[in-house]
């Protein structure tokens, strides 16, 4: 005789962008594409729900995460959907089934300038971590290139670049490499 399975799927998330959200499903499921209202993000509009066939994963779009650290509650509401395992049993996710979305999400850069005689500062979407070796090819446009020399603000958001030669103007312009190593204080460390 053949067990019946009798269990509920359910369900971990990781948020891929600023507003993707891969679901992995704990066995194979079926869901109807559309469903927006079967699923709540919290603090977002959920836009597109593009539905699985025999599958264990599925990949919603979101709008209002403006965050890139956000680990944001991803809840499925069955009164307004159809998910269930593919088994004979048809056995839908529970309501209310939650899950935070893992941080996957890479910092991004919002602004750099000279705001000193020797410094810039940079702005990032979300505490970093990071030292002077990950800002490298520093030319300033009226002063040639130069070297980062320190870096204060690692682990937060703002970093200030102390850089040698002589002072530049705030108004001066510059261009410099920043590397793939600035990562993200997140445990995944984006």
């Amino acid at each position: 005789a053949n067990a019946v399975d009798n269990v509920a799927p359910t369900f971990t998330a990781v948020r891929t962008a600023l507003n993707t959200i891969v679901l992995t499903f704990s066995e194979t499921v079926n869901e109807p594409a559309g469903e927006t209202t079967a699923w709540t993000v919290a603090d977002a509009a959920v836009g597109i729900v593009p539905g699985v066939s025999s599958g264990t994963s599925m990949t919603i779009t979101t709008s209002g995460l403006t965050a890139t650290n956000g680990t944001p509650a991803v809840t499925y509401i069955a009164a307004n959907g159809n998910l269930s395992d593919a088994s004979a049993a048809t056995n839908e996710m529970a309501n209310a089934t939650t899950a935070n979305a893992a941080d996957q999400v890479k910092p991004t850069l919002t602004s750099a300038k000279i705001t000193g005689a020797n410094a810039i500062t940079v702005v990032y979407s979300e505490p970093v971590t990071s030292v002077s070796g990950d800002y490298t090819s520093l030319v300033l446009a009226a002063g040639g290139a130069r070297s980062v020399t320190s870096v204060s603000g690692s682990t937060t958001a703002t970093i200030v670049l102390t850089f040698d030669g002589a002072a530049a103007a705030a108004s001066d312009t510059a261009t410099m490499t920043i590397g793939a190593t600035v990562k993200d204080t997140s445990t995944a460390q984006n």
